[in-house]
This record gives C-alpha cells, structure tokens and sequence, in this order.
C-alpha cells in the first residue's frame, strides 16, 4: 500500500476523532455558581449532574444536594476559601471546573461556651442538655468515635434527644458548641466540656447452624462470634439453654417424635458496651411420620397454637408465616386437600399456589408430592435465602434524578398534632403479642394482628416502630375517622417518598437474592432514608402505619406490565352504615402520582394526586394491576375521592361541565393556591381544556394524565 492510500485511509478516521473530541469537550457539565448566606453556601441545580464536590481549604468532599452547611469549619475560625464543582457519572459529560473560590468571614468576638453539659441516659436513650448562650439561636453536638469519626447534630434548644439517631457505637464522646445566626457578629462559641459515653454494639449472629442426628441425640452447633462468652440455645415450645461451647446435645429428642425448632444467640461479657446478638434462623429437625404423627404437634405462633398439618388456606398460611417468621430454612408438613376444595379430591394447584406467592418476599422453593395418602400429600419447603435490608437507598447509582414535589403540604395532615409522648395507639389494645427483631418481622406481626414486642436492645423493628409512630403523631389526632387517618397516611407516604427509578434499573442486571438486601424494600427506605423506596418498601410501610391506627391493612401482591408489584386493601366504613368493606389503596408513585418526566435531562418529579386511592379490584385490574395474593378479599364497594372531596364546602374536585370549570379556575385564582388536584368527566373535559389558558396565562403549568389534572405555580 502507498503513502498516498494510507494517508487517504487515515484522514478520516483522524478527523472524526478530532471531531469527536471536540463535541465531547463541549459536553462537560456547568460550572456551579455559589452565593453564601451567613454559614451556608448554596449554589445552582446544574443539569446532568449526579453530584458535587466541595473543596473547603483544600479539604474535599461529595454531597448531592444544592447547598452546604459549614458551620462545623467555622468553629474553628476563618475560612479562607470554598469552591464547588459539579460532578457526573455520564462518561459523555466531564466533571464541571471549579466555581471562584468564596470567602467566609468570622467575626473575632466568639460566643461564650455552653456551660452545664449533661447527658440523661436510659439504656439506649440519649438526651443531652445545657444552658443557653446569651446572642445564640443554635448549637450543634458532636459525637466522636475512638477513631476520630464524627458526627453532628443540629438544634435551637438547649435540649436534644438522638435516640435512635447514632450511627456510631462502642465508647463515644460528645461536646456541644453555640453559633448565631450573623456570624460576621459573632463568631461561633468554643466546644464545651466533653461527656463519656456508651453506646453498645450488638454482637454478630451465629452463622452456618445446623441439626446433625447422632445416635438417639441431635447435635445443634454454629460458627463462633466474635467477643462472645456464651451462647444461649433456644427450642420452640421448649426450654432455653446456655452454653460456652458452639454446640449442644439435644437429649432424646429424636425419641419425642416430634419436630425440633431450635435457634441460638451470642451472649455478652458485658451488655454496657455490647448487646447480646439477635436470634439466629430456626433450625428444624423432623421425625419420619404420616399426617396423623405431625396432628397435634403443637406450636405457638401469634399467640395461637397449630400443628403441621394444614387442613385449610388459612392453616396453610399460618405454617408459611412461621416457617418464615423464625427463619426455618427447611420445614415438613402435610396439605389435606380435601380441605382447600370439598367438591375436589386433589387440589394441589390450590396449595401450590398459595405457597408461590410469599416468592416475592423471600426465596421459597418446595418439591410437589409424588402421592397422596388419605387426601393428604407431604411437603418439604426450603427457604433458600433470607433477604435483609443491607444495602442503604443510593448505593445503586444512577442518572435518574427523582424527587417529590413538595411545594405545598397536605391540607389531609393534622392541624392539632399529639404531644411528643404520645402512646394511646390503637394497636396496643390487641391482646395477641408477637416479638420481633427486624421490620420484616414488625411488618408481619403488625399486619397478622399481634402488637409487637421487642428484645432487649435497639433493634430495627423497634427504631422502625418508634419512627412510624412519631410520624403518626405528628400528621393525625384522635378526632379523626379512619377515613381521615388513611387519608392522612396515604396523602404522607406519597408526599414524603419518591420512587427508586435507579434501584429498578438496576435489579435487572443483579440476581433476586441481591436486590431484596437494599433497604428500598423495606420500611427502612421510606422511615429513614430520605423517603427513597420501592413499591415493596411503599406498601408495607402503608400497612404498618394503618394497623398502628387500628384500621385493619394489609399488602397485595400482585403483577402488572412491569413486572411484580405490590400494593394495600385497607378496611373502612365510609358510608357510616356500620358495615366496613375493604378498598385497594397504591401508594406507590408510579401509579397513585402523576409523574412529570424530562427524559432529556432524566428528571422525574412527581405529584402527590389520589388516582388509587380506595379504589376497587376491578377499577385497578382496568389499570394493569393483577392480584397474585392468595386469600385476599375482594373490594367491590364503589367510591371516588374526587366526587367525595369538597374543596369550598360546597363543590366537589369532579368536575363534570363548564361552570364547575369556571369555580375551580375562580377559586384557583382568588385564593392565590400553590397546587390543586381535580377530576374531570363527561363534557367537563372540554371544559376544564377551555379554561386552562387562564390559568396559564396567571402562571400555572398543568400536568394531566387520562382525567386527572394537577394545576400547579411556576
């Protein structure tokens, strides 16, 4: 080949590249531009960036919201420089360059030092406490670990509870420092004196336990904890045991006949420092028997007794939630068929699937019988895995930016709120009991009718409770129907939580077993992290919210276009005839919101509105909802929030011809309203389209999906 062809061949690839470079230099993201307040520096949303980074003397970190508090910095003194960049994970588009550097000036006359500094301790409460500083609006507290690692807490009284709220354990230290609003006036205050304290770890759960058969014995033994002294073995329906050994002999129980549940627990040296562990999975060991060997073997569940024979689907359901309430990865037991369908002889389908449909919960694989004696078949179900909410909203990153608009808080939310002690809950005049340890498990015993008990220790059923009831105080009162709770727990959870477009995404390319350990599928996503979560998450919290109140709740699981889903029936009497029926509720954004989506730019912002709220099976089987749930009951009862909400007293949000158009622009505009919600039907279509320009036109944008309208300021 000659020069002159190479050269001809080369060119243009060369001038493409240099082409391509160019337009990709082009693409990096905006450089931020910031404006100081006082001690906090905010800066613009830029577009298709996943984050920033913010530089304080050459000190770096990440944060993905818009603006930065730095008054921990200027505690210290005098901040000599801050600069933002913006950040993306699009390999398109480079990171921004550095905004221009801005300078925070501190005053040289400081606040005087909180005196008086004190900590109200009961177990795993932690209240501090000091007296106020003259010139002060606020105080921050910090917290220190034995590695240095802190972490602050922000109030304007003098007093502050972080129950709950620690994310640091073992010995610990805080101190405590006054700041004022005009810091040029008044520098912020010198650290107070420090407190000691702890805050004790948990141990770790014993691992790989298992049930050898050895001679006329069972031989139960795990995996050794770390700083544990002992171990305390526990047998379902039987007694406790401790030991310092990482096994136990089981006596004669092979010659009981009956099946062995048995679970074990690390043991502390010392509780003040760390917790005993919670209990491990059960293990279960079972006997050769026929159906009439395992009648009458008794065990309690729910503060109810049964055997492992299910004669029923409610049976049957019972030996599933035990089988998945203590973890059994392995469990026996007999279906009498003749009991699922009397006309049927053989209704293994039936069992079937009321078995398959906890697969969206937990990993459950079980072998079908091969024969059937006296209408009874034998079942071995295996709990394959055992998912736990691990990983925390926003490990699995994406470029969807989500959020809820939040311009105008729900007029379904309490103007009277409980007082902070507040514990007169329904709940917990049910006299059946049930202890837990993980939100599962509250989740499951709440909505099973059983008020929760929790074991010695701040577990995650027992922070996830406290925080469902503090959000229950603070949106509902005792004067309210169950029609007006629902509504208010409704109208919160859509307002508070937006849907994890990025975890969805991301499912698809992990195993199942993976994606149930994010958090976003369990209450922890809407109580604690940022209200991030996923229809799984969305709906039990919705469940455990309600049954709390003592409206009777429970979650749907079911399909839709999309793939599995999950949703809530809720039991209420709305036409005061004494009589409740149940109604389907979805909380879940991505069907009872309307969704404005920028695909350009890959922002969805989401709008609270009620299109499935107390709707019947029918109206959601119209709207892509299958129910897979087994024994779920039926909701016919016809109602819609829209024709039964007055939004002046006297007009409802269905509107169904022009003058009721013309009202609600009327009422719109002369009460100067953020955001409304209404339905339009019938010839009210074209009417409310006629009147959209005046509102318009007074600076409204109008997001509409099918007949539902939300009218909203810009």
């Amino acid at each position: 080949m000659n020069k002159t062809k190479s050269i001809a061949i080369i060119l243009p690839f060369i001038l493409c590249m240099l082409v391509l470079l160019t337009l990709l230099a082009g693409c990096s993201v905006s450089t931020p531009t910031l404006t100081v307040d006082g001690y906090t520096v905010s800066w613009n949303a830029v577009d298709r960036a996943s984050g920033y980074e913010v530089n304080v003397d050459n000190v770096t970190f990440t944060t993905t919201d818009n603006e930065v508090n730095l008054i921990t910095y200027l505690q210290k003194g005098n901040i000599a420089s801050v600069r933002v960049r913006a950040m993306s994970n699009n390999f398109l588009y480079g990171s921004s360059s550095y905004s221009n550097s801005i300078s925070i000036t501190v005053s040289e006359q400081r606040l005087s030092t909180p005196i008086n500094f004190v900590l109200a301790q009961n177990e795993d409460e932690f209240v501090f406490s000091w007296d106020a500083v003259a010139g002060a609006q606020h105080y921050c507290l910090r917290i220190v670990d034995d590695s240095n690692q802190a972490q602050y807490f922000y109030t304007d009284d003098t007093t502050i509870d972080i129950t709950n709220k620690l994310d640091k354990y073992g010995e610990l230290y805080a101190t405590v420092f006054a700041y004022a609003d005009n810091i040029s006036t008044l520098a912020p205050s010198e650290y107070s004196a420090t407190i000691d304290f702890v805050n004790p770890s948990m141990l770790d759960i014993p691992t790989n336990a298992k049930i050898v058969a050895s001679g006329r014995n069972l031989t139960y033994s795990w995996d050794p904890v770390e700083n544990a002294v002992g171990y305390n073995v526990s047998v379902i329906n039987g007694d406790s045991y401790y030991t310092t050994s990482t096994s136990y002999t089981l006596h004669s129980a092979i010659n009981s006949g009956e099946a062995v549940f048995v679970s074990v627990q690390a043991v502390s040296g010392d509780t003040t420092l760390r917790l005993n562990s919670a209990y491990s999975g059960v293990n279960a060991y079972y006997p050769a028997g026929s159906a009439q060997s395992y009648t009458g073997k008794n065990f309690t569940f729910g503060d109810e007794t049964f055997d492992l024979v299910a004669d029923s689907y409610d049976e049957l359901e019972t030996i599933i939630h035990f089988g998945l309430f203590y973890r059994i990865d392995n469990i026996n037991y007999f279906v009498n068929y003749s009991g699922f369908n009397a006309g049927t002889l053989y209704v293994e389908g039936d069992a079937d699937r009321a078995i398959e449909s906890y697969a969206e919960i937990k990993a459950l694989s079980y072998n079908r019988p091969a024969r059937t004696i006296n209408n009874y078949g034998m079942y071995n179900l295996q709990i394959t895995n055992y998912y736990n909410p691990i990983y925390p909203t926003g490990v699995a990153e994406g470029d969807i930016y989500n959020h809820q608009n939040q311009t105008v808080t729900p007029s379904s939310f309490t103007d009277t709120p409980r007082v902070s002690d507040y514990d007169d809950f329904k709940i917990n005049e049910r006299t059946r009991t049930m202890t837990v340890y993980t939100s599962d498990q509250l989740y499951y015993a709440v909505e099973y009718g059983c008020k929760p008990v929790f074991p010695e220790g701040n577990s995650p059923a027992e922070q996830a409770y406290d925080r469902a009831k503090e959000i229950l105080r603070e949106i509902i009162d005792d004067s309210m129907t169950d029609y007006e709770k629902t509504l208010a727990i409704y109208d919160w959870i859509s307002f508070n939580v937006a849907y994890d477009y990025n975890l969805l995404e991301f499912v698809d390319e992990i195993s199942i077993s993976e994606a149930y350990n994010y958090r976003d599928f369990y209450v922890e996503g809407v109580l604690f992290d940022n209200g991030q979560a996923v229809c799984d998450g969305i709906s039990k919290t919705f469940a455990l919210l309600a049954n709390i109140e003592g409206i009777e709740c429970y979650k749907v699981t079911g399909m839709t276009s999309g793939g599995g889903h999950a949703w809530n029936k809720v039991k209420l009497d709305l036409n005061d005839d004494g009589e409740t029926e149940w109604y389907c509720v979805d909380t879940t954004s991505t069907w009872g919101d309307l969704v404005q989506m920028d695909r350009e730019q890959n922002i969805y912002t989401e709008y609270l509105a009620h299109t499935m709220f107390l709707v019947t099976d029918q109206f959601l089987t119209n709207n892509d909802h299958t129910e897979t749930s087994p024994l779920t009951d039926v909701a016919v009862t016809e109602w819609d929030y829209y024709e039964n909400t007055l939004y002046d007293g006297v007009n409802s949000l269905y509107v169904t011809n022009l003058f009721e158009a013309y009202s609600v622009v009327d009422y719109i505009l002369t009460n100067k309203l953020d955001h409304f919600e209404i339905k339009a039907g019938g010839i009210g279509v074209s009417a409310v389209e006629s009147e959209l320009p005046t509102l318009k036109n007074d600076g409204y944008a109008i997001l509409r999906m099918n007949n539902i309208y939300i009218i909203y300021r810009i």
